[in-house]
């Protein structure tokens, strides 16, 4: 316990000259050092160093690294580039040895490395800053070295402790393993093993972080003799050579014997003994126990550990003697005497000031309060931080800080102050002092003046032995330091000395001793206080007061600067302190100033200075620049396709928007890339519409619309989903709204069609889950209603199963049990079903408050100290209430209590979450239980801790009749620790609560505030809202609280916030609270004129395919503006769609939009600190030193926008709509605003006729696939009676059996009938048209129905050479299904390349990542060069390449490059190249580019080409970047400086080599790639997969490229003559690949090769016509019509004087699956289907309605890494793939995910990479949709660049049953 005392010390000449002494040293001798090795002192030949002192770097990290640890560089001044939060350019610096990782941007002085892969254990590191890339200037680099920690562990073993404290008869061993780096978790587990005599232990492993481990052994059973329990560690497996045994005893049963013995210094002193069995609590320990000290002792039992506490502090050597007669609970007792040794050390030597806070009010004499223990002296040093200087100070720093001290200071004082002058003082007790700055702050008042206080081991009071410390010191003088105008990386000089890592915790060591140990902070004298407020508006407004007294300051001078300390306004405050600044100029306000004659105040107001709002309720709508605005659509979800009909509402109470103001729109994907952009005006500015749409292939997800209007932006999320609107409306009824447990009561479940037809008879089902929610009652605010100790565990139970009945209806008894497990109120989720016929659903979500108790338990705990704790030795009541489901307090009854102490121990984490696992493990004990009276609902509780016992507690009152309990955790210290200055913040103690006499007023009302007060100081009450401050004035307080009252006006609609701070005087003594407390509260302000009530006019129900009307007027005849919005209701019912209303948005509560800024919290003593004694330490200077295309839409939406309208005053607006072919229902959605108030409307239609038809198709079909087609018939009226149907198909699809039915209708009402239909062996669109008739009454639906063929695309090639003159016969036969056929006839006067195959190829590759997207169009680009084409061909070519084009825009990220996949966030550094090639040469041939494509690219190029670093040759980096600069060469942009760095450097490889010379010859330097190429071989291929997948075919692609470039031609012809042969090969080759090599044939031969010559030749099929053909290009393609005669012959002639080469290439998708046998190679894949319960199924016979699981195992089977693998799954047409992202409670069934996956209407492509040895599995969830016999296709994954990596699971047909068919 510390002990203040007064002290009178004068400052001696002898102390000033031993500093000036030891101060006196060179500045070459004083460079900091910062290295810490491993169990070695630093030494001279040390490999740690770094350049020597450069200006421009501050600082960097020097010491021991962590493996996984980060570098950090701070410069001395501001980096141009730098880009806070961004990435840096990798060149900027280098590591070698290389390292991965980032280069990142922490501020713009701030740049550190963050490794993405851990550094090498134990590794020199040596770390290059490229300054001349950093700062223009600067031509030399800088380095330092780093050291990684060598890895290693520490293993710690608890003493054994009881399983069970009743029973004794097992034990459990914990302990734990800290390593020195991060390791593989599996190995760490191996690295210990724990053996009995009983055998091998099991260890149980919980894992903190990457570095800390902890483990638990038991039970250790106790036998009839003593055991031993072995450990045996070796670090072996983590390249440690620490290794080892550990035997640990076990006792015997019986045997009661010490097994621990420890004692402990902090936090206090305490002796723990651990016996083998619990101890006799009631025994007393006087003279059993003894220690040899003349201190009183205490003692605490825990079970089987005595916790031994002297009653006071004591040092030195101590014998502890147990002796003969402790006995344990269960009888045994210690059958003889132990003694131990220990010793109580003092306390390390250390200082600290006391209190926080720089600004001292000024007086006589300005205190500094200081602590300090084991110090018989300190060294006092002050820097002065002249006034002039402190705006630039502060430019970096805030009042505490000390960055870039020397700039603006200088040291003015130093002195050896002794603290041992008193002899009565226990200097191993920390001792309060102080210091009297007053002298020396009156010779420049306005200065900020640092105080540091410091000590080295000649300062020491720490007994070490027999040593005595040496009187000599080592902190240098500063010599010319504070004069020499060159920074450095620290603000005082150092010296270097031989310092110990080891050591630096022993105060007996010289390593203790460091700066970091010293204690410093900053003072400005001054007597003013401010405080400055801002909204939205450019002005400020301030108060300036008395700190003293707190009474308003006139004639305060005020200056606002920004941040580059140009003024933006003066001004000067008034009698009420007050001042209202108008900004001017640019810039935002960053630093106030405030003068007063010599007194000064400073106040930040930056961002991140303003007074924190966090603790209040001040959330609510957020205004832009005074504006409000409303952002709406017509549905809550849209579908890929659909357009999007977006609406912006504003509100502009001040008037700032001019007349018809334009709002721009913006339409964003979810990769941030803008899809549209349109503008709108509204002559009002009243409501703004915008008409979007999405392509039908644009990814799903959350979209974001935004909107600007002049200064302000709005946005709001818009969600894209491949979603089916519901066809029924489901509906669930509750007899009331809150369910309570024990009390049974009828649920409801009923649908109907959406027309309004009954549906009865279907299928349903009803599920309900439960989740927790907070228990509160707005009667009893500040109470506790939840248990700790009880975690609901979550579960979902069906309610209902089964048919609904005629009604279409379902009632359902809920009877809801109380769950024990419930730790509060719940809430109940329904979840129903409803299954058309057909196999299709419609869902809904339902809700309901659930109370599980009849009557609930709240606690309020005690009121705490300021630091959050209650004091021991004292009575805190816990007050109790007892109350009902409504939350009236009631009733008399007995409550059941008991208190835990809670041990906080390793195996759970620290959370209020985990207090239940805490208690039932043993890691609470239970203190104290007893009985609570409760009298009218209330009762209270008497908690008393008392000594030596502290810590956290657990309190926990339960019901013992009904259930339910509460539970509430309180803090408990002994007096003195818990004010300790250590202990906690005061964020807290600043918060003042306060309240109004109601919380919602009305214009004209007066509004009664009400707060706590002392009767000294003053308040200054502000009323403010969203933008600004409304009000303000200052109120005297009043003894205990007071009170004022104001007027509400119409200006604080909708609500407003009274503010108020509360100021006391600093000298003030008759409470300790802060100075300042502050506090906000809101209040409501409402008016009735604010609502419009627009009307809507329609009739009650529609006809389809009919004009209707709907009008529109407003029920008071007030002028409006409105939109108007008709859409199904199966669609909004998908997200429970509520009609937009601005009104609540508009009316809703503002965010509070005012700033708010003061000093008071740096006020020194602003928290109750006591300033006792003082030291003089003289005044004055003392010193002198210082997409896809679109398709047929199945599901389009019934929609119709319409508007912005005006409505004139008392007028109605007619409006008439043509419906489409729709029945159902529909919803009128009216929105409306007259630029005040606004309103909303809405109404439901039905859109019905007497004759309806409905049916459900799967979304595609296969060709021989059958259907059982369910079609639902509705017959009211004049249509009852019989009703004839018809179904019609086509070739592709139609009946099997009768196409014709009759259904008789007796009654009004449904029936549903069914067709078999069967697809054709062929594709296309299928048109099936369904028609119906009765009574005059006819009833239609049309569907346009995909029938795709589910297997790959085949291509066969038949190739021949034609000499002169020749003739010969080719022999061909088609085997696709009808319509996929095609053949081309391919003639060349050039070696073969097999182009139309190849080219086929890239054009039916499924998988659309960047790089294969763009090799579909790369060669497209040269087509019309190369090849003879029609006008047909051409123009598709052109198409194909204008697509791929545009849908790049898709895959560009934020930063310009391009992702590998749609969505992707990171660019791929080849592939973004690689694309980027393909818009400059499609640009250079005149294709139009999408905006800002190219300029993005090529920033993006730039930059990475200029921060790229050298990486390993291996990985491909230098081919990366000679490519990247290739490119920027090609489009103009050359990076001559990063061209010039790769051509030096080192070991550049051929490929890289070869690809750099062509980007010299591009910038015209053909010396340069001369010189580059000349040594090079002709062939440099050498594939790079990984980095930038590729081939050697690849390689040589672009080999010939660039010899063409450089006009090398005749190099180039022998590689074209090898690359055209390996092209006409049947093997594969990767898209990539294929793409280049067709490009570089194209570039070759589209040069005026030789080739380039006319040929002739004439072909006949089989008896046709012969068909002759003279072609100038290098290659002809001729497209054959075969399909009519599928087989025969065709025979070609070469009348050309040169050889012609023939290929016939042949493309079909055969009917018959020619996938038919499985095979894998080098990848295993194991395909299940189960149940969502895990359980296996037989998908070839699957009932309709089932819900399943498709798991596909992948496993790598490689010694490398799989990279780029995509997997293919195709599923049958009769089932549907659920949307996760509908659907979230499927997310639950997931295992692995992929990389990306794109989920299609029959399809999911997933993409992933495997590690070696690495399985994953991905799962997709589906449902038997739709009755019939479907083909299943193969399943099929593959490396996308190396086919040799591939698994195949061949298709099946499989079933679907209508419920009812046999099985």
């Amino acid at each position: 316990m510390g002990t203040t005392r007064f002290l009178n010390l004068q400052h001696t000449p002898s102390n000033t000259s031993t500093m000036k002494k030891f101060l006196n040293t060179p500045l070459s001798a004083v460079l900091l050092l910062l290295i810490i090795l491993p169990a070695c002192k630093s030494s001279n030949d040390s490999p740690l160093s770094h350049s020597g002192y450069h200006q421009r770097v501050a600082a960097f990290t020097s010491a021991l690294l962590p493996t996984n640890g980060s570098i950090t560089v701070e410069f001395t001044d501001s980096v141009p580039t730098a880009v806070p939060g961004m990435a840096a350019p990798s060149s900027l610096a280098s590591i070698q040895p290389a390292a991965k990782g980032d280069w990142l941007w922490l501020n713009e002085r701030t740049l550190q490395f963050k490794p993405s892969e851990n550094f090498e254990a134990g590794r020199l590191y040596k770390i290059t800053l490229h300054l001349k890339k950093l700062f223009p200037d600067e031509k030399e680099d800088f380095f330092f070295n780093i050291s990684t920690l060598p890895q290693n562990y520490r293993l710690k073993l608890n003493p054994l402790e009881l399983e069970t404290a009743e029973s004794g008869s097992a034990y459990r061993l914990s302990g734990s393993l800290q390593l020195a780096n991060a390791a593989v978790p599996a190995q760490v587990k191996d690295l210990l093993k724990a053996q009995t005599e009983a055998g091998p232990q099991e260890i149980r492993w919980q894992q903190s972080d990457e570095q800390n481990y902890h483990f638990e052994i038991g039970p250790l059973q106790r036998g009839e003799t003593e055991s031993t329990l072995t450990l045996e560690h070796n670090g072996a497996v983590l390249g440690s050579e620490n290794k080892g045994k550990e035997k640990i005893p076990i006792p015997a049963k019986g045997q009661f014997v010490v097994q621990h013995f420890q004692s402990h210094q902090h936090p206090r002193q305490l002796i723990q003994v651990v016996f083998s069995d619990p101890l006799d609590a009631e025994q007393n320990f006087d003279g059993l126990v003894q220690v040899d000290s003349e201190t009183r002792l205490s003692f605490l039992v825990r079970d089987n550990v005595l916790e031994i506490y002297p009653s006071s502090p004591v040092y030195g050597d101590f014998e502890l003697r147990l002796t003969a007669g402790i006995s344990s609970s269960g009888g045994p007792s210690l059958s003889s005497t132990e003694r131990f040794q220990f010793s109580f050390s003092s306390l390390a030597p250390a200082v600290e000031f006391v209190g926080k806070g720089n600004i001292m009010p000024y007086s006589d004499q300005l205190h500094l309060p200081f602590r300090a223990v084991a110090l018989k002296s300190v060294l006092v040093r002050v820097v002065r931080i002249y006034e002039n200087n402190l705006p630039a100070f502060l430019q970096i720093n805030t009042l505490e800080g000390s960055q870039q001290l020397k700039r603006a200071g200088r040291l003015v004082h130093q002195s050896l102050l002794p603290l041992n002058t008193d002899a009565t003082l226990n200097l191993n007790d920390w001792n309060t002092f102080s210091l009297d700055l007053s002298k020396m702050i009156q010779a420049e008042p306005g200065a900020l003046y640092r105080v540091e206080l410091g000590f080295e081991r000649a300062d020491a009071a720490f007994a070490c032995g027999d040593e005595v410390p040496e009187a000599r010191r080592n902190t240098p003088e500063d010599g010319d330091f504070w004069d020499e105008p060159e920074g450095y990386y620290q603000n005082y000089p150092y010296q270097y000395q031989e310092w110990d890592w080891y050591e630096r915790d022993n105060p007996c060591s010289d390593s203790y001793y460091r700066r970091n140990r010293w204690a410093s902070t900053n003072i400005l004298a001054s007597n003013l206080g401010l405080l400055a407020k801002k909204g939205d508006a450019r002005e400020l407004l301030v108060f300036a007061n008395d700190l003293r007294s707190t009474a308003p300051l006139a004639e305060v001078e005020l200056e606002v600067l920004n941040f580059q300390l140009q003024s933006l306004a003066k001004g000067r405050s008034d009698t009420e302190g007050k001042a209202l600044l108008q900004l001017k100029g640019s810039g935002q306000p960053f630093l106030l100033l405030a003068s007063q004659g010599k007194q000064k105040a400073y106040l930040r107001l930056d961002e991140g200075h303003s007074l924190s709002l966090s603790r209040f309720d001040v959330d609510g709508q957020q205004l832009q620049e005074g504006l409000k605005g409303y952002l709406y659509g017509e549905r809550g979800v849209w579908r890929p396709g659909d357009s999007l009909f977006v609406s912006l509402m504003v509100e502009d109470k001040n008037g700032q928007l001019p007349p018809n103001q334009a709002a721009t729109f913006e339409l964003i994907n979810p990769r941030g890339q803008i899809q549209q952009r349109l503008v709108a005006r509204h002559p009002q500015n009243r409501l703004y519409s915008f008409r979007a749409a999405t392509p039908e292939d644009a990814p799903t997800g959350f979209w974001l619309a935004r909107v600007s209007v002049g200064p302000a932006v709005f946005e709001q999320d818009l969600r894209i989903e491949t979603i089916k609107p519901n066809r029924l409306r489901i509906d669930l009824l509750f007899e009331q709204e809150r369910l309570q447990a024990r009390q049974s009561t009828k649920l409801q479940l009923q649908a109907e069609w959406l027309h309004g037809a009954v549906a009865g008879g279907l299928k349903a089902d009803l599920k309900l889950s439960f989740s927790t929610v907070p228990t509160r009652f707005t009667q009893h605010p500040a109470f506790v209603f939840d248990d700790a100790l009880r975690k609901l565990e979550q579960r979902e139970e069906t309610l209902f199963e089964g048919r609904l009945d005629e009604q279409g209806k379902a009632s359902i008894n809920f009877d809801a049990r109380s769950s024990t497990r419930a730790p509060g109120m719940m809430l109940a989720r329904f979840s129903s079903r409803v299954y058309e016929e057909g196999g299709s659903f419609s869902m809904a979500q339902h809700s309901r408050p659930f109370s599980p108790y009849p009557r609930y338990v709240g606690l309020r705990a005690p009121e705490t100290d300021q630091k959050g704790y209650l004091l021991t030795d004292e009575t805190h009541p816990v007050e109790v209430v007892w109350v009902d489901e409504q939350g009236e307090a009631s009733g008399d009854t007995h409550l059941k209590y008991r208190i835990y102490k809670l041990d906080w121990r390793w195996w759970w984490d620290k959370t209020e979450d985990d207090l239940a696992r805490y208690v039932s493990s043993g890691s609470a004990s239970q203190i104290k239980e007893g009985s609570v009276k409760i009298t009218q609902g209330k009762g209270s509780l008497p908690f008393r801790i008392d000594q030596p016992d502290w810590g956290r507690y657990l309190i926990r009152v339960e019901d013992p009749v009904n259930g339910h309990a509460a539970t509430t955790t309180v803090l408990v210290d002994w007096p003195g620790w818990a004010q300790k200055a250590s202990r906690g913040g005061s964020d807290g103690a600043t918060m003042l609560q306060f309240n109004s006499d109601k919380r919602s007023y009305a214009p004209g009302e007066k509004a009664l505030i009400t707060f706590p007060s002392a009767g000294q100081g003053r308040a200054l009450v502000s009323v403010e809202n969203g933008s600004r401050v409304l009000q303000s004035w200052w109120v005297e307080t009043q003894a205990e609280s007071t009170r004022f009252e104001f007027t509400l006006t119409e200006e604080m609609i909708p609500g407003i916030y009274v503010s108020v701070t509360l100021l006391q005087p600093h000298l003030r003594a008759d409470n300790d609270l802060p100075i300042r407390l502050f506090g906000v509260l809101p209040l409501e302000v409402n008016h009735a004129a604010s609502r419009l009530q627009p009307q809507i006019k329609a009739a009650e129900e529609w006809r389809p395919q009919q004009r209707v009307e709907v009008e529109v007027s407003e029920a008071k005849g007030r002028a409006l503006s409105y939109t108007l919005a008709i859409v199904d209701d199966g669609l909004l019912d998908l997200t429970a769609f509520k009609t937009p209303d601005a009104w609540p948005h508009f009316n809703a509560r503002e965010a509070l939009g005012v700033k708010t800024w003061d000093l008071y919290d740096q006020v020194l003593g602003a928290f109750g600190g006591r300033i006792e004694q003082v030291f003089g330490i003289g005044g004055g200077d003392e010193l002198s030193t210082s997409g896809t295309q679109n398709q047929a839409r199945r599901f389009e939406p019934m929609v119709r926008f319409l508007g912005p309208f005006d409505l004139k005053a008392k007028d109605k607006n007619k409006h008439h709509i043509l419906l489409p072919n729709y029945t159902g229902s529909v919803r009128i959605m009216l929105v409306a605003s007259d630029g005040e108030a606004t309103g909303a409307a809405d109404k439901r239609v039905k859109i019905r006729q007497p004759l309806m038809v409905w049916s459900s198709l799967p979304r595609v079909m296969g060709p021989g696939e059958e259907l059982l087609l369910p079609v639902t018939l509705f017959a009211s009226g004049k249509a009852v009676g019989p009703v004839q149907l018809q179904i019609t198909g086509d070739d592709l699809l139609r009946p099997e059996g009768p196409a014709a039915q009759t259904v008789h209708f007796e009654q009004e009402g449904e029936q549903t009938v069914y067709f078999k239909l069967r697809a054709a062996k062929a594709t296309g669109s299928a048109r099936i048209e369904i028609k119906a008739t009765a009574g005059g009454e006819t009833a239609s639906q049309t569907v346009h129905l995909p029938v795709r063929n589910p297997n790959p695309p085949q291509t066969r090639v038949s190739s021949l050479e034609l000499a002169p003159g020749a003739e010969a016969l080719m022999d061909y036969e088609l085997f696709g299904a009808l319509g996929t056929n095609s053949a081309t006839l391919e003639v060349s006067s050039i070696p073969p390349i097999d182009f139309g195959r190849r080219l086929k190829f890239l054009l039916q590759y499924p998988h659309g990542c960047i790089e294969q997207i763009s090799s579909g169009a790369f060669p497209q680009l040269y087509l019309p060069q190369l090849a003879q084409l029609s006008d047909e061909a051409q123009r598709q070519a052109r198409s194909n390449v204008q697509s791929v084009l545009n849908r790049l825009l898709r895959y560009q990220t934020n930063d310009g490059g391009f992702a590998y996949w749609p969505g992707g966030t990171r660019a791929d550094e080849w592939a973004s190249s690689y694309a980027g090639h393909l818009l400059l040469e499609a640009e250079n041939k005149g294709y139009p580019l999408p905006p800002q494509l190219k300029e993005r690219w090529l920033n993006f190029q730039s930059s990475r080409a200029r921060s790229w670093t050298p990486g390993a040759p291996y990985e491909g980096q230098d081919f990366i970047q000679a490519y990247r600069l290739f490119t920027l060469a090609l489009a103009g942009s050359n990076e001559s400086g990063s061209m010039n760095r790769l051509r030096r450097q080192e070991n550049l490889s051929a490929a890289a080599r070869w690809r750099l010379a062509a980007a010299y010859a591009l910038t015209g330097l053909p010396e340069v790639a001369r010189e580059l190429s000349s040594q090079l071989p002709e062939n440099a291929a050498e594939g790079h997969f990984d980095a930038t997948y590729g081939s050697e075919e690849r390689d040589m692609a672009m080999l010939i490229e660039s010899l063409v470039l450089m006009n090398r031609r005749t190099e180039a012809a022998p590689l074209v003559r090898e690359l055209s042969h390996r092209l006409n090969r049947s093997t594969w080759m990767s898209t990539q690949t294929t793409a280049y090599a067709l490009l570089a044939v194209s570039a070759y031969v589209g040069e005026g090769t030789t080739a380039s010559r006319n040929s002739r030749f004439n072909y006949r099929i089989n008896q046709a016509a012969a068909e002759k053909i003279t072609f100038e290009k290098a290659l002809l393609q001729e497209r054959l019509e075969l399909e009519k005669e599928p087989a025969g012959q065709i025979r070609l002639q070469n009348e050309s004087p040169h050889p012609l080469f023939v290929q016939l290439i042949l493309n079909g998708q055969p009917l018959e699956d020619s996938l038919r046998a499985r095979s894998a190679s080098g990848l295993g894949m194991r395909i299940t289907y189960t149940d969502l319960d895990n359980r296996p199924l037989d998908i070839t016979r699957l009932e309709q309605g089932t819900d399943f699981k498709a798991v596909v195992t992948l496993s790598n089977q490689q010694s490398q890494t799989l990279s780029n693998l995509a997997l293919t799954q195709i599923f049958p047409s009769g089932w549907e793939i659920r949307n996760t992202r509908m659907e979230e409670s499927l997310q639950q069934y997931e295992l692995d995910l992929p990389t990306y996956r794109d989920v299609r209407d029959d399809r999911a492509y997933s993409y992933l990479d495997l590690r070696r040895g690495q399985s994953q599995s991905l799962v997709l969830v589906l449902h038997a949709s739709y009755a019939g016999r479907f083909w299943l296709p193969a399943v099929s994954c593959a490396a996308m660049y190396d086919h040799n990596i591939q698994a195949l699971e061949p298709g099946l047909w499989v079933e679907v049953l209508a419920p009812g068919e046999n099985k």
